[in-house]
C-alpha cells in the first residue's frame, strides 16, 4: 500500500452499509430494512437483477418525507437517481474524489463485473485526507508495523500454532515410553510455540504476503522454530555436566537448527546414549522441516497464485499444486517411510528397534542425516546400505515425479531426462571418488567401492550419512565431495544445494550460445466499459489514463453492467499478461537465469566466507574448514572433523547461520535486503 493516502486503493475505505432492493418494493419496505441493517443507502436493481438505481437518505427525505407521500405507495424505482456512477476497484482515493467533485455527488459504489464490493463516500475519504497530516508524520511507524510487521506477525502466529501441534507427536510418544524428562522438554517446547503463536496471531493480522513479506516469514519461522525446538536439549543436556549455560544454549540451537534445516551435523558423537523418544524427537524435526511445513500450512489459507513467491522460497512445490503436494507428502512420503522401516527392521533383527528404525528412515528420506546409533552404519550390511541409498535417492528426486508414479495428472516420464542426467552425473562422481581418494587400511576392493557409491550418493542427496572418517580421505576425494554436496540433488526435492536442474538449465544455455532464455509475452486487454445505449443524462468522467477505472451502470433499459476483472489482492494491474518461457531461445531479462546465475555465485561465495570465518576463529585448517561450511549451507551434514564440541561458540552460531539461509537457497536473503532484486524478479 502507497504512503499517500490520495494513491490508495478505494478498496481500503469501502463499506457495507446498504441494502440491495428490487425496483417494485415500496419505500415503506426499503425504510425498514435500511433501519435493520443500519444502513445509508439503497441500490435499486431490475427485474433481471441488474444495478439500475441508488437512493439515499436525502432522496427519501425530499421525495416522500417532506412531499407528504404515503411510503406505502411509493416504489423505490419513483425516487432513484439513475443512472448509477460506479468506480472500479483499482481505482485510487484521488479518482474517487474527482469523480465526485465533477458528478456533484457524495457516494460511489465500488464494482468488478462480478459483484458489488462496497460503498464509498465523500465523508470517509474526507477522513483520510484530514488524517493525512499526522499520516506524515507517524508514517514510518504504521508503515512498520500496519503494512509491513503486521501480515507477518499474524501468519507467524498460525505457523507457530501448527508447528506446536506437530511437535506434540515425539511428546506423547516420550510420555507413552515413561521417559519423563524427554517428555518434558518437549512439552515445554509445544507449549512455548502455541503460546507464542496465539499471542502473535492476536497482535497481527492475517493477510496475503508479498515476495518480501514470505522470505522474511519463512526465515523467521525456522529461526523461532529452531531457538523452541532448543529447549528439549536444553532441558535434557546430552552434552555434559557442568557445562556453561552459553555453551549449552548454542549447543542446543545449533542442534535443534541442523535438524529442522535437515543438515545433520552435530556435536553429538554416541546418539544412543539418549533417551529412545528423544532420538525420535531428533529424527522428527528433520521430517517437519524436511516437508517445508511452512509452505503447506500457508497453502491452507491461500490460494496457488499467491504461493507463488513461497514455492521459489522453500522449494516444496514444483510443478505441483498444493493438493498434489499434499497427497506427496501425506501419502506417498508415508508409504516410501513405512516401507523403508519394515526392510531396515527386517535386515536389522536385533540391533534396531522399531523407534530407532522409523527415526532412521526420517533421517534418510528427509535428506537429513541423523542417526539413532553411532555404529550402525557399516560397510559390512550390505542389505542396510542398499535400502539407505534407495531412501536417499527417493529424497533427491521431484516431487512431481513421485506424483507422477501413482497419478495419471502428471506423467513422470517428461521428467525422466533431467533425472537420468543427475544419475549420470552421480556414476561419475562415484567413479573419481574411488579413484582420487585412499582408501582406509584393511578395506578390500569391494568394499571401497560400496563405500564411495555410498558417501557420494549421500553427498548428493545431500543426506550426511558416512561410512569413514573423512578426514583422512585425500584432499582429491574431499573436491569432488565438495563439488557434489554444493550441486546437491534435484529441484522442488528435500534436498539441498544450488540444484542439478539449475545447471542444466546454465548448459542448456550455454549450448545456445546465449546467457538468458527468450521470454515471449502475449498481453491482452481487459475489456473496456459499456456504457448506456440510451442513459437520461451522460455523467461526468475522468479524462485521460484513469478514465478506464470509472464505470457507469445504465438504468434497466439500458446495457448490462460492465467491468474490468479484477482480483481484490492485485488491484494496481491494468493488464494480464500471459508470459511463456522458452529454454532454448534467449533475451537478457529472465528472472530464471538471473536467479540461476546468483545462487551459483553465492553457494561457494558464502562458503568461502565462512571458512575465512572459522579458519580464523578456531586456527583449524582452511580446507576442512572450507569443506564443513559448504556441507553446512546445503544442508547436508558431511563432516571432515570440525563439528565437535569443541568448536567455538562464535562458530557455532556461524555454522548454524549457515544451514538456516542454506534451506532457504539464499533467495530469501536476496528478497528481503535487495528491493532491486526482488522488483526484478516478482
Amino acid at each position: 500500500m502507497t504512503s499517500d493516502p490520495l494513491e490508495r486503493s478505494v478498496i481500503s475505505y469501502i463499506h457495507g452499509q446498504f441494502v440491495m432492493m428490487d425496483e417494485n418494493s415500496n419505500v415503506a419496505d426499503a425504510v425498514k430494512r435500511m433501519n435493520k441493517k443500519n444502513a445509508e443507502t439503497i441500490l435499486v436493481t431490475n427485474k433481471e437483477g441488474k444495478l439500475s438505481g441508488i437512493i439515499t437518505d436525502s432522496d427519501i427525505l425530499d421525495k416522500v418525507v417532506m412531499t407528504g407521500e404515503d411510503s406505502d405507495q411509493i416504489f423505490v424505482k419513483n425516487i432513484m437517481s439513475y443512472p448509477v456512477i460506479t468506480i472500479s476497484a483499482k481505482a485510487t482515493v484521488k479518482d474517487a474524489l474527482e469523480l465526485m467533485k465533477i458528478n456533484a455527488i457524495k457516494r460511489i459504489p465500488v464494482i468488478d463485473n462480478i459483484r458489488i464490493l462496497g460503498i464509498i463516500t465523500q465523508e470517509s475519504l474526507a477522513n483520510v485526507i484530514r488524517t493525512s497530516v499526522l499520516e506524515k508524520t507517524f508514517r514510518p511507524y504504521r508503515a512498520l508495523v500496519r503494512e509491513h510487521s503486521k501480515p507477518i506477525i499474524g501468519n507467524l502466529g498460525f505457523v507457530l500454532q501448527f508447528a506446536g501441534i506437530l511437535i506434540i507427536v515425539p511428546a506423547f510418544i516420550s510420555t507413552f515410553m515413561g521417559e519423563v524428562t524427554s517428555a518434558t522438554g518437549i512439552f515445554f517446547c509445544c507449549t512455548c510455540l502455541l503460546a507464542t503463536g496465539f499471542g502473535l496471531n492476536a497482535y497481527g493480522e492475517r493477510t496475503p504476503l508479498n515476495l518480501r513479506q514470505a522470505s522474511i516469514l519463512v526465515i523467521i519461522s525456522f529461526l523461532i522454530l529452531s531457538l523452541f525446538g532448543s529447549i528439549p536439549y536444553i532441558y535434557l543436556n546430552p552434552f555434559w555436566n557442568g557445562i556453561d549455560p552459553l555453551l549449552l544454549f548454542v549447543n542446543s540451537f545449533f542442534e535443534s537448527v541442523s535438524g529442522f534445516t535437515t543438515t545433520g551435523l552435530s556435536t553429538l558423537s554416541d546418539p544412543e546414549e539418549l533417551p529412545p523418544s528423544f532420538v525420535f524427537y531428533r529424527a522428527y524435526t528433520l521430517w517437519v522441516g524436511g516437508l517445508s511445513f511452512v509452505y503447506l500450512f500457508m497453502a491452507l489459507f491461500y490460494p496457488d497464485k499467491k504461493l507463488a513467491s513461497m514455492k521459489n522460497i522453500l522449494g516444496g512445490g514444483g510443478i505441483l499444486r498444493f493438493k498434489q503436494l499434499l497427497k506427496t507428502i501425506t501419502v506417498i512420503f508415508t508409504v516410501y517411510t513405512i516401507a523403508l522401516v519394515l526392510a531396515i527392521y527386517y535386515f536389522d533383527v536385533g540391533e534396531l528397534d522399531i523407534i530407532d528404525s522409523i527415526s532412521l528412515v526420517f533421517a534418510t528420506i528427509t535428506g537429513g542425516g541423523f542417526v539413532p546409533v553411532s555404529t550402525f552404519i557399516i560397510v559390512d550390511n550390505v542389505e542396510q546400505l542398499v535400502i539407505l541409498m534407495i531412501g536417499m535417492i527417493l529424497s533427491a528426486l521431484p516431487f512431481a515425479f513421485h506424483y507422477g508414479i501413482f497419478s495419471r495428472e502428471i506423467k513422470a516420464r517428461q521428467l525422466t531426462s533431467p533425472i537420468l542426467a543427475y544419475f549420470a552425473f552421480m556414476t561419475m562422481s562415484i567413479v573419481l571418488f574411488a579413484i582420487l581418494a585412499e582408501p582406509p587400511p584393511a578395506t578390500n576392493q569391494q568394499q571401497w567401492w560400496i563405500t564411495s557409491v555410498f558417501h557420494v550418493i549421500s553427498a548428493s542427496t545431500t543426506t550426511g550419512f558416512q561410512l569413514v572418517n573423512l578426514e583422512s580421505i585425500s584432499v582429491e576425494a574431499k573436491i569432488i565431495l565438495v563439488i557434489v554436496m554444493m550441486i546437491g540433488g534435484m529441484a522442488y526435492s528435500t534436498a539441498g544445494g544450488i540444484k542439478f536442474d539449475r545447471l542444466i538449465l546454465v548448459l542448456r544455455t550455454l549450448l545456445k550460445g546465449n546467457m538468458f532464455f527468450h521470454i515471449r509475452k502475449r498481453k491482452r486487454s481487459l475489456p473496456q466499459p459499456i456504457s448506456s445505449t440510451s442513459p437520461p443524462r451522460k455523467p461526468a468522467t475522468l479524462s485521460g489514463a484513469n478514465n478506464n477505472l470509472i464505470n457507469k451502470i445504465p438504468d434497466s433499459k439500458g446495457s448490462h453492467i460492465s467491468n474490468d476483472k479484477i482480483d481484490r489482492n492485485d488491484i494496481k494491474r491494468n493488464t494480464v499478461s500471459t508470459t511463456k518461457t522458452s529454454i532454448l531461445t534467449a533475451t537478457p531479462n529472465n528472472k530464471t537465469m538471473r536467479d540461476t546465475i546468483f545462487v551459483i555465485i553465492l553457494f561457494p561465495a558464502v562458503s568461502l566466507g565462512t571458512a575465512v570465518a572459522i579458519s580464523y576463529l578456531d586456527g583449524s585448517n582452511f580446507f576442512d574448514t572450507f569443506f564443513e561450511s559448504v556441507s553446512a549451507v546445503t544442508n547436508t551434514g558431511l563432516t571432515s572433523g570440525i563439528t565437535s564440541q569443541d568448536l567455538g561458540v562464535s562458530s557455532k552460531i556461524i555454522l548454524s547461520v549457515n544451514m538456516i539461509i542454506g534451506r532457504f537457497e539464499i533467495i530469501a536473503i536476496l528478497y528481503i535486503f535487495l528491493n532491486r532484486f526482488r522488483s526484478r524478479t516478482s
